[in-house]
């Protein structure tokens, strides 16, 4: 009898975690749906542009109408959670998401299409504040990490998919785009009829008096009565005592009043900001423009080298699986962010090179008689591509730009033109200056997803999952998600002005300066969670006064009241 105990309690161990892997990977479907959006503009971007004549402001506009509205809707994601529950929320967000993308597979114009982009943004938000939470939220305290970072690889896992999708329809010439978008509606329809099996989170459930519901999913998901019980009993006594009175302020209010609380939401905002304000979207929402602007010659070419980087973010990702429950969550996100500002020196020193190589225009000849483009005055590769009108007719043969003119871009047909003008063969640069230095740019591209993927790219989402009490955890993630959106939402709608006000080079120099602050602020601020249970974690971020205030300084503590303890004894004794 005694020889099967241990096994007994090895399936039992074995159970419940599989039960919690399955509503992980159910939840961080809406990871995958986050990562699809943000890598398939990417690659559909080079295709829109053509399609609806889009200007630059246009393109930033296709791109920020998602980030913008997802900012917005992540500060009110806290509310929908905290009332109507982590798992509604999630059904909520699959039910928008299909509808925008939908709408964007179908649109017949720029204005229908920005639409689509704005709705799947809501649904964005949404999932990305109650997503991590949720998860943390189902977690137990020695695997916490890796389950919240399941969903950042989900998210590279999404951006890899988005690029092969995009690459595969790249070759179609019309509408290719239109799939693109429009199946990110399967996965999203997938996610909601499989929530509406799936269990509510026991603290959610706990916070609503729902006790014995909350004992049916721990369950599930603990491989211990004894365990449920003690959880159960802690998460009650801490709702209990760290409550306050909602007629008097706000949770809102609450949160700035209480010091410990207000120091965590500074630190996983903190966060937020340096994640996104480290360029990370710019990597991923402007990949395939990136390497254009590096020099290399087609699309599809760019769409195939941004697919390589997508899956060098998702392979990365799994080293930070599985280090965030061994290194800790600090040292991964002072390593990650340490590396993302050297790789964003590696890409300005690129781009400088290539800046200080200008390609000439040697010679002009009318190849579309138009008199209202002037590209005839260009006198240098970089002036030509600059203008969305141009393009630049060159020789491979020889050095660059020793054959080269600039030509108007109306239609297809000036490829014939390049050809027939003055050159054997010519080929034509729209958008970019073929060069010698192309390499580096993407060599910083890799090296960027390289560090970013293990650390900073699911720290942040981890951190802030963790780092809050219960009656705050909601709202606290809702700003801080706020502000990674808003974050989001800054860069991406100014990275090709930036280009073309301060130069490619300046922005990435740019970068390099806020992730070096990122760097300093991360290692005096940030402490260390792992291995902590949600409980414990608030105490990390307590003063000398915060913790004589504080009523629970310890597990024996929140079970000091005697009746409590004798039940919660009499209970263990009995299991």
């Amino acid at each position: 009898m005694d020889d099967r105990v241990p096994i007994l309690k090895k399936n039992s161990n074995r159970k419940a975690n599989c039960f919690l892997y399955l509503l992980t990977c159910c939840a961080t479907i809406s990871g995958f749906l986050f990562g699809y959006d943000t890598g398939i503009i990417s690659g559909a971007m080079l295709s829109l542009r053509t399609y609806f004549n889009l200007s630059s402001v246009w393109m930033e506009l296709i791109v920020a109408g998602t980030v913008g509205m997802a900012a917005l809707s992540a500060l009110i994601a806290g509310t929908f959670a905290d009332y109507f529950g982590r798992v509604r929320t999630i059904l909520l967000s699959c039910v928008v998401f299909t509808l925008g993308a939908l709408i964007m597979a179908f649109a017949q114009s720029k204005e229908i299409l920005l639409l689509g982009r704005i709705i799947v943004g809501i649904a964005i938000g949404l999932s990305s504040m109650v997503v991590p939470v949720y998860i943390a939220e189902i977690g137990s305290s020695n695997i916490r990490g890796v389950l919240v970072t399941f969903n950042q690889l989900f998210i590279t896992f999404g951006i890899v998919i988005a690029n092969l999708i995009a690459a595969l329809f790249s070759y179609m010439p019309t509408g290719g785009w239109r799939y693109m978008l429009g199946l990110a509606a399967v996965p999203s329809i997938i996610q909601f009829f499989t929530f509406l099996f799936l269990p509510e989170s026991p603290r959610w459930l706990v916070a609503k008096g729902r006790r014995e519901d909350a004992r049916k999913v721990l369950s599930k998901i603990r491989s211990s009565d004894t365990a449920i019980e003690k959880e159960l009993y802690k998460i009650e006594s801490l709702i209990k005592t760290s409550s306050f009175d909602q007629a008097k302020c706000s949770t809102l209010q609450q949160i700035f009043q209480t010091h410990h609380v207000r120091k965590a939401l500074m630190i996983g905002c903190g966060m937020q900001f340096f994640q996104q304000f480290g360029g990370i979207n710019t990597i991923i929402y402007y990949s395939a423009t990136i390497i254009k602007m590096a020099g290399i010659s087609n699309n599809t070419d760019a769409i195939w080298i941004a697919t390589i980087v997508a899956t060098v973010n998702m392979l990365f990702t799994i080293i930070g699986m599985v280090l965030v429950d061994r290194s800790g969550r600090k040292c991964l996100s002072t390593v990650s962010i340490a590396g993302m500002m050297l790789s964003c020196m590696v890409l300005a020193i690129g781009f400088q090179l290539a800046s200080t190589n200008k390609l000439p225009v040697t010679f002009w000849q009318p190849a579309v008689k138009n008199t209202s483009f002037q590209c005839e005055n260009y006198r240098s590769c970089h002036d030509c591509v600059t203008d969305a009108h141009c393009a630049y007719c060159y020789s491979t043969t020889g050095p660059f730009g020793t054959n080269s003119s600039c030509l108007p871009y109306l239609s297809t047909s000036v490829q014939n033109f390049c050809n027939t003008s003055h050159l054997t063969k010519g080929y034509l640069a729209q958008d970019y200056c073929p060069s010698t230095f192309a390499w580096i740019p993407i060599l910083g591209l890799a090296m960027y997803v390289m560090f970013f993927a293990p650390g900073m790219g699911p720290m942040p989402w981890v951190v802030n999952a963790e780092i809050y009490p219960m009656w705050a955890r909601a709202t606290c993630n809702s700003i801080s998600v706020g502000v990674n959106w808003t974050s989001n939402l800054i860069i991406s709608m100014t990275f090709i002005t930036l280009t073309e006000t301060i130069t490619r080079h300046g922005t990435f120099w740019l970068f390099f300066g806020i992730c070096a602050i990122g760097t300093v602020f991360i290692s005096v601020y940030l402490p260390e969670t792992k291995g902590k249970t949600l409980e414990e974690v608030e105490q990390l971020f307590m003063s000398e006064n915060d913790w004589q205030d504080f009523p629970n300084k310890n597990f024996n503590d929140i079970l000091s009241d005697s009746s409590e303890k004798i039940e919660f004894d009499r209970q263990t004794d009995v299991k």
